[in-house]
């Protein structure tokens, strides 16, 4: 089996693209968690194997927006995201023919990832105990809503559920409207996120001990103690009872999302900085109005509303979103501008670092894609191959790595193995 962490020379591991150079990962996993986990892998470096159903494929491949607004499954925005460096080949594990090429493969590999619902390889004879029989040192990473055990274990849930019942739900959102989620499936990639830090762990690991393991990754975990707010309102919950609320937009001075000319821009500045955004907006005499002296006190909402609307509102209308962000930034205040995803793909400070490498894929043509998540200078991150067409690989793995013959594998393909 090929080693977990490469521990070449900087110049050697340069050249094997990735830190990770040597990891050969069996992925098992569809839609957003599972297959963000694997991206990362492959992305520094890794071999990962993308495992399908024939005929479908992952789900995410119907997911659009679809390239040109054109439903196609090798034209899937989020699949071709998060599927790149990877090899991709069709398998039907429902059949023992199916089972047995599975551990073929699982003879040279050092990590498998899944995340079916729990219980579903314990079906098919593919759970953690089993496989260690082919490979004893495997590391085995499964993500799923609730986790392989407890009460919630088989409840089914999404993002928003997920979301809720982490509790970060009910802080989010105007306090005399019902809770609202955070756009987009931010938890779903957490979770991901932390499958990844889990596995590369375990293989830190066995590097010292040669032991493999089992790694239950839960997305209802993930919410519970993300650091975004979550684990800090539980701490203070503990300490005081305090229940979290939701707060109206009159509760910041010159905080929140202010309209421009043209667009939208985030002010984070509050009491403290109080002085420098009077100064901005050409009103120095606020800074002796007594609904704004005392930072001890506080600012009524009654002050908050004034200046929000009467006056900052006003001066941000009247220039436009770069102006404002520029203007703010040189008084030391924390302002972004809330970009349009064409001026996230053009902006220049992530084209001067090169975030948004362009990969040629053989259906979807040449796209921009969102780039690495940290640079490493001695072991480069890189798009070594764009997401994989459904079975695309089955010649290069089942006949190359497997040995088996072109018959063999037209066989396999005319009885629906692959």
């Amino acid at each position: 089996m090929a080693s977990a962490i490469s521990r070449a020379a900087p110049e050697q591991a340069q050249a094997a693209h990735g830190p990770l150079h040597g990891l050969r990962v069996l992925d098992l996993t569809h839609y957003i968690a599972g297959p963000f986990c694997t991206k990362l892998l492959a992305d520094y470096g890794a071999d990962v194997i993308k495992i399908e159903r024939p005929g479908r494929g992952d789900g995410m491949r119907h997911v659009g927006p679809f390239l040109n607004d054109a439903p196609n499954p090798e034209k899937a925005g989020p699949f071709l995201y998060l599927n790149t460096n990877k090899f991709g080949v069709t398998l039907n594990l429902k059949q023992y023919e199916g089972r047995q090429l599975f551990l073929e493969m699982l003879k040279s590999a050092d990590v498998v990832v899944e995340n079916f619902s729990p219980g579903t390889l314990e079906s098919s004879s593919l759970h953690y105990e089993e496989l260690r029989k082919t490979t004893p040192d495997l590391v085995m990473t499964s993500i799923s809503n609730f986790g392989q055990t407890g009460p919630y274990r088989d409840f089914k849930a999404n993002e928003l559920i997920e979301y809720g019942m982490g509790g970060q739900l009910r802080s989010t959102g105007y306090p005399d409207r019902p809770p609202v989620k955070l756009g987009g499936n931010v938890g779903i990639y957490q979770a991901g996120q932390n499958a990844t830090f889990a596995t590369v762990t375990a293989l830190f690991r066995r590097e010292l001990d040669g032991f493999g393991d089992y790694l239950d990754v839960s997305l209802f975990e993930t919410q519970a103690s993300n650091q975004d707010r979550r684990s800090i309102y539980m701490l203070n919950h503990e300490y005081t009872g305090a229940i979290t609320k939701r707060h109206s937009d009159a509760t910041g001075l010159a905080f929140g999302i202010f309209p421009c000319a043209d667009g939208y821009i985030c002010f984070w500045s509050g009491v403290n900085r109080f002085s420098r955004v009077a100064e901005m907006v050409g009103r120095p005499e606020l800074m002796n109005d007594p609904r704004f002296a005392d930072y001890e006190r506080g600012v009524s909402d009654d002050a908050i509303h004034y200046f929000n609307n009467d006056v900052l509102l006003p001066w941000t209308l009247e220039r436009d979103l770069y102006t404002v962000w520029r203007e703010s930034q040189k008084c030391g205040l924390a302002t972004a501008p809330v970009m349009s995803p064409g001026q996230f793909f053009a902006d220049p400070y992530y084209r001067a670092r090169g975030f948004f490498p362009t990969i040629d894929h053989p259906k979807a043509g040449k796209l921009d894609y969102p780039g690495r998540p940290f640079i490493m200078q001695n072991s480069p991150w890189k798009l070594r191959r764009p997401a994989p067409l459904l079975g695309q690989h089955n010649q290069e793995i089942y006949g190359g790595m497997l040995g088996l013959s072109t018959k063999e594998i037209a066989d396999l393909r005319k009885g629906g193995i692959i």
